[in-house]
């Protein structure tokens, strides 16, 4: 422990018993190292969003919830508990945060907003990037609307997975932990949802290869 002022497993006693005051001295003597963990797992775009102390608050509270269940025997056995409860802690805000964006999405981004961005779906699945005139913009838009109504005929797991990673910009594992799957299961429904995309947009296509992201 590095608070000076504790004994040999005090601490794991005085959880046991459901101390929050010690739980909350546990908190405090470990904060710079859960900040750490904070800012290491936190997602990109959470992390300009979220302040550090608010998360180090909602992990102290996800810990003290859950302080009854609490078993160690021994002081570092209460910290390995504490870092446990931050990691699940940083899990639960990306799916609050980040699946709730998904939901929401259809609502918050306008068809001119998605044409702005290369990391949309109509960018890298049409390439439509760099387009000027008013005909290639008229064009755009339709394919736009097109592409919405086919991701929206796509089944929930398949549309939740390519919005995550297209639209919120998730990586592999930011997407397994937001949808509770372990890396390589949401890879495999990751490759499965873009198989069925590429089914779908496969009479609009005409043949034209090269227009969907890897899978990887």
């Amino acid at each position: 422990m590095s608070d000076s002022s504790t004994n040999s497993d005090v601490v794991a006693s005085r959880l046991r018993n459901g101390d929050r005051a010690t739980l909350a001295a546990l908190c405090h003597s470990m904060k710079e190292r859960l900040r750490g963990i904070v800012r290491e797992r936190l997602n990109r775009r959470l992390s300009g969003r979220l302040d550090d102390d608010d998360v180090l608050q909602e992990i102290y509270l996800q810990a003290e919830a859950r302080l009854m269940h609490f078993n160690g025997q021994a002081d570092d056995e209460a910290e390995g508990w504490l870092i446990l409860v931050s990691k699940q802690t940083v899990i639960d805000i990306h799916r609050r945060h980040l699946a709730a964006q998904v939901r929401d999405l259809r609502r918050e981004l306008r068809p001119g907003d998605v044409a702005n961005s290369v990391s949309q779906p109509s960018s890298w699945l049409f390439g439509s990037a760099g387009l000027t005139s008013p005909s290639q913009i008229v064009a755009r838009d339709e394919r736009q609307h097109w592409l919405h109504g086919i991701l929206d005929s796509l089944p929930e797991n398949d549309r939740e997975i390519i919005l995550l990673r297209h639209f919120v910009e998730c990586s592999n594992s930011d997407a397994a932990e937001i949808l509770g799957l372990t890396p390589q299961a949401a890879s495999i429904r990751y490759v499965r949802a873009l198989s069925r995309l590429r089914d779908l947009c496969g009479p609009f296509l005409n043949g034209m290869t090269g227009l969907f992201p890897s899978a990887n």
